[in-house]
This record gives structure tokens, sequence and C-alpha cells, in this order.
């Protein structure tokens, strides 16, 4: 078995049959295969947070595996992820909502929020998995 997400393995010992769960790490997916684009942040007073869209595309031949998890590495400094998922390797990520599979060729754009409260450049570099981060 290779890539990631949920397998079930049974085993006929004898005369029992025995189950097993077992969780695949996230792999990383390539940048050739999944191309990642940002829209410009808009302020807004009212929640004092920075939102844009995120779009993701699949470049390859082949479906990627939900849940895809976009990790935002370099993350500048007293800058937040409002609605982040959690966070993977010290960084905030987000999943990408709504998708079960994104098919070659398809895209999904989900929004993004910052908070900010120094009003420094935001920036970061996006970097996709595919699969579950175990805890």
């Amino acid at each position: 078995v290779s890539g990631s997400g949920s397998y079930v393995m049974s085993f006929n010992v004898g005369s029992g049959t025995f189950t097993s769960s077992v969780i695949a790490p996230a792999s990383l997916i390539p940048s050739a295969q999944l191309m990642i684009s940002t829209s410009g942040l808009a302020y807004s007073r009212a929640s004092q947070m920075y939102s844009g869209s995120m779009t993701v595309h699949n470049l390859g031949t082949t479906a990627i595996a939900a849940p895809i998890q976009i990790v935002f590495t370099s993350l500048s400094a007293g800058v937040t992820v409002e609605n982040e998922t959690g966070v993977f390797n010290g960084s905030p990520y987000l999943t990408v909502p709504t998708v079960t599979s994104l098919a070659a060729g398809q895209t999904a754009t989900f929004t993004i929020q910052f908070q900010d409260p120094s009003n420094t450049t935001i920036h970061f570099t996006p970097v996709a998995y595919s699969g579950s981060f175990n805890k």
C-alpha cells in the first residue's frame, strides 16, 4: 500500500480474522502537480482582518486525494492565519474545504484570513499535502 489515507486490513490467522485500521501519513504534493495561487488581500476595518482567496489547480493527470492541506511556511512574524485548521511542524495549515478529490484539471477556491496587528507585509510560502496530519 502506498499513498496517504485510511486503510483497513484483515488478516486470517488460524481460526480467527483480525481487522486493523491504518492511517498513512500525509504526502507532499509536488508543485508540478498542484499550482497554488492567491488573490490580493483586502483589509476589513469591521473584522480587523485581511482576507483573500487561494486557488489550487491540479496540473497532473490523476486525481489528488483529499484532504488537501495547505501549510503556510515562512509566514511573516506576528501574522496569524485566522481560519487555520491546525498547526503542522510549527506552521499553520488550512484544509481545502468541500473537496473530496481534486480531479485532473480541476480547481478549488477558498477564503484565507490573516490577523496582522503590526501591519507588516504578509508573506508566506504555501506547501501542499494530500492526507491527514496525524497527531
